[in-house]
């Protein structure tokens, strides 16, 4: 799928680099003026005129803003562009052509891409000089909708945008529509004849306008014309765009009757296709001009092996359909923390492509990846099969392409899959000093990722590192680890344990500090947070079994419980013959915390957190 500047940084790291002196990491400077204006052509393209006017308001500043890309691609082309800068004492200096350069853009695994960068490389500047950049971009866009990023890294003093020829776009009709993402809050807009105004005087930077809006999204004004506004007719266009796609071809048919050869059962046909798409067709992506949106004929595809999520997953539905399985293709926003504006169907919200089977299609049970009546499948995962989905498609609004059943549905949440449990089993001598075995269990995602770190020499170092930061003071033996190819990715480690003083003994007094795994944030993290507040989706256990001195006695049964709307933690002590058994449990399976669910993560994390930190304390008596 086509990706936005965020997806190219997170998988570039040379482009990341690039944007942390770009302006949306920049914090200090002030943007004097920033001035927007689109017109839509009667041709159906767009001239984007864009005005910013930066002061440097002291050293660091000339750093973060030392470089300013101006995003292209085979459907964006510059038309002009002038740049300058004043000195403090308000001469102006000329930024040369030749500091003006235009580079390739593309992201890890991507073969070639179209995206691409103009450069301004702005000379040395003091501390309260000015940087001028107006620019003009002509896009072409696949669908009639446009957006407008309203927000910079810094503050604005003065913000203009002008949207202009929604009306003559639409042959003079009023078929044209907006719709503000993010919070509203100090924004004037006003609808003028064809279009619309927004002023805005003294706006926040980015970050602080995102924390205004319960979604965590900087302000971004959206705008459409046409007859297409709803999620089914944004459905229908992408089944256009598949048209043209060479579909059924004879080497696609024989490759699926071959793989499937003497398997009846329709759900196993689909997890032996699903590994074929993950273990044998490896991802590389191609993204040129249409090609952001329309995949590979399946049959070239199946040939060399290799293609991007809308090549992979465009042969699994071909496949899937030539052994009598349905399938469609699914458009998703592939992020841990990011989600659509589903109050505005657009096809550029989404960077992704899935694949759904409608639920009955295939045997399926209460742990599959199935909600709103389909079962999901991403043949981009590498490891797993069909019974698990990756946590950054988990919980999403996503679109299923279904002809003029089009639906935006939601991916389920499957937080159990996503697990760590952490045991240890010690022997106490009489000096209080543990001796025993720790295991430590992924499954999901982080086992997934460790699989690739357990191919290099740093295996051994990263998971005796990993235990360290679990058991603190400890001292370790052998580390050993067993990765399990399960439907959903299984990694057990374990490694011989020395705690000494780990129980505390005086007289008839006794005293055990037991640490391990935290899912909550800490509660001090917790007093002035930043909605919304992203966590990751936990379900964690620890189980302590610790086999005590026959002099001893052992602690009383306890079990305390914190359960809320949000999740819940629980603590059980209990006695096993001469074994002393601490067990915790937390689990949470939301990923973003607005205020109204603060205080229930509040009471979470104060439950766990304790029960970590206090010693359990008992005495015996003579």
């Amino acid at each position: 799928m086509r990706r936005n500047w965020y997806w190219f940084a997170v998988r570039s790291p040379w482009l990341l680099l690039l944007l942390l002196v770009a302006p949306p990491g920049a914090e200090a400077a002030t943007v004097l003026e920033k001035r927007v204006v689109h017109t839509v052509q009667g041709d159906g393209s767009v001239l984007q005129e864009t005005t910013l006017r930066i002061r440097l308001e002291k050293e660091a500043d000339r750093e973060e803003w030392s470089t300013y890309p101006v995003w292209l691609d085979d459907h964006r082309d510059l038309e002009n562009i002038v740049t300058y800068a004043t000195d403090p004492q308000g001469k102006r200096v000329k930024v040369k052509a030749r500091h003006h350069d235009e580079v390739s853009v593309s992201g890890a695994g991507e073969l070639y891409g179209s995206a691409r960068a103009r450069l301004v490389d702005f000379p040395h500047l003091a501390p309260g000089s000015e940087l001028v950049i107006q620019y003009r971009v002509r896009e072409t866009p696949y669908f009639p909708v446009g957006s407008i990023f309203l927000a910079e890294g810094d503050p604005i003093a003065a913000l203009t945008v002008e949207l202009r020829g929604l009306s003559s776009a639409t042959g003079g009709g009023g078929d044209w529509r907006w719709h503000l993402s993010g919070s509203a809050e100090g924004f004037d807009l006003q609808e003028v004849p064809g279009g619309l105004t927004l002023t805005a005087r003294d706006l926040a930077d980015r970050e602080d306008l995102g924390k205004l809006d319960p979604e965590g999204r900087a302000p971004k004004l959206y705008y459409g014309w046409g007859a297409a506004r709803s999620w089914r007719d944004v459905g229908l266009w992408y089944e256009d765009i598949l048209a043209p796609v060479g579909r059924g071809e004879a080497t696609v048919r024989a490759q699926a009757r071959s793989l499937v050869s003497g398997v009846e059962d329709p759900r196993q046909r689909l997890e032996t296709l699903l590994a074929f798409l993950r273990q044998d067709v490896r991802y590389v992506a191609v993204e040129v001009g249409i090609g952001g949106f329309r995949p590979t004929p399946a049959a070239e595809t199946l040939e060399r092996r290799w293609g991007d999520c809308k090549d992979k997953s465009l042969l699994l539905i071909d496949l899937l359909h030539e052994v009598g399985v349905e399938a469609y293709p699914v458009l998703i926003r592939s992020s841990l923390g990011s989600d659509i504006d589903a109050a505005f169907p657009s096809p550029g919200q989404f960077n992704h492509l899935i694949v759904a089977v409608p639920e009955g299609a295939v045997a399926t049970d209460e742990d599959d990846p199935v909600a709103d009546a389909y079962l999901f499948l991403d043949p981009t995962q590498e490891r797993g099969g069909a019974g698990w989905l990756a946590p950054w498609v988990q919980g999403k609004q996503a679109l299923v392409v279904r002809g003029e059943k089009s639906a935006l549905v939601t991916t389920p949440q499957r937080t159990a899959q996503e697990s760590r449990h952490f045991a240890i089993r010690a022997r106490v001598d009489l000096n209080g000093n543990a001796r025993g075995r720790a295991v430590l269990t992924f499954t999901g995602r982080r086992a997934a990722a460790f699989r690739d770190v357990l191919q290099t020499p740093d295996a051994e170092p990263v998971l005796r590192a990993t235990f360290q930061r679990l058991l603190p003071g400890s001292n370790l033996g052998g580390v050993q680890w067993d990765f399990e190819e399960a439907s959903v990715p299984r990694l057990e480690t374990s490694a011989e344990v020395y705690l000494a003083a780990l129980v505390q003994d005086s007289g008839d007094r006794r005293s055990v500090k037991l640490p391990g795994l935290t899912g909550t944030p800490a509660p001090r993290e917790l007093d002035e947070p930043d909605f919304p507040l992203l966590v990751e989706p936990v379900s964690d256990q620890v189980q302590w079994r610790l086999e005590i001195p026959a002099p001893w006695c052992l602690p009383e049964a306890a079990h305390q419980e914190t359960r809320n709307a949000l999740g819940h933690f629980q603590q059980a002590i209990t006695r096993e013959g001469d074994a002393l058994v601490v067990e915790r449990q937390v689990e949470i399976g939301a990923r973003k915390i607005g205020a109204e669910e603060l205080e229930p993560l509040k009471e979470l994390s104060l439950a766990e957190h304790r029960a970590q930190q206090r010693r359990l304390r008992w005495e015996c008596s003579p």
